[in-house]
């Protein structure tokens, strides 16, 4: 892998709703960004702790480890990367979750944008992955 591919910030995707992940997979990926998709929060977490991911943008409500229970899980198996939630209802299941920030659903992609590029920057890698 190039160079110029390595230093490319790493956006996990966590979305149930199909066309929704693949909207925001290829807009990043437009935007410059390597993305990560996953169906739900089981494949989120396991793309999470196998990927190194510079940030995760996470549905809140979704089946298979949803929200709280993905952040808590990824958190206790040392995940470190920042997490954007995406909702429809600010509720107190945001703050639980440790988020960075949160984007409002429906969402403004120019929102979305300015969001990733705040938080998503490559961290240095200890594993050797990339």
């Amino acid at each position: 892998m190039g160079a110029e591919q390595q230093a490319r910030p790493v956006v996990l995707v966590v979305e149930d709703d199909h066309v929704i992940r693949m909207i925001l997979g290829e807009v990043l990926e437009d935007e410059g960004y390597r993305v990560v998709l996953a169906g739900n929060g089981d494949e989120g977490l396991t793309a999470a702790l196998s990927e190194s991911v510079d940030l995760i943008l996470l549905d809140l409500n979704m089946p298979q480890a949803g929200g709280p229970e993905f952040c808590a899980t990824y958190r206790d198996r040392g995940g470190t990367a920042p997490v954007v939630i995406s909702t429809a209802a600010i509720t107190a299941a945001v703050a639980a979750c440790g988020a960075v920030g949160y984007i409002r659903q429906p969402f403004d992609l120019d929102a979305v944008l300015a969001l990733v590029a705040r938080y998503a920057r490559p961290r240095k890698r200890v594993d050797g992955r990339d």
